[in-house]
């Protein structure tokens, strides 16, 4: 029935965002200062064991583990933030 369908093809980013989203990580926590922060982090495949150990301690360098995709203040990010998050990297809390 379906043999003869036309699929559009995934856009590169796509695929390589859909490869991506288990290394994709939302992680809040204190800044130094004691200010509440957020970041969506992108891990290094080679080190996504040793982040996931390294995420309870007590100081974390993130960029340590790879590469903070989006960051701000706050418990939260905001709507918009979340919506480039889902629609770029497929990435929904």
């Amino acid at each position: 029935m379906f043999s003869n369908a036309i699929l559009p093809k995934q856009s590169f980013i796509h695929q390589a965002a859909h490869a991506k989203l288990e290394n994709i990580f939302f992680v809040r926590g204190q800044d130094i200062t004691g200010n509440d922060v957020w970041f969506y982090l992108l891990v290094d495949s080679g080190k996504t064991r040793a982040f996931k150990t390294a995420k309870n301690a007590q100081l974390m360098k993130l960029l340590d583990f790879g590469k903070v995709l989006y960051s701000g203040f706050g418990d939260q990010p905001s709507d918009l933030i979340k919506w480039q998050m889902e629609k770029k990297y497929g990435f929904k809390e």
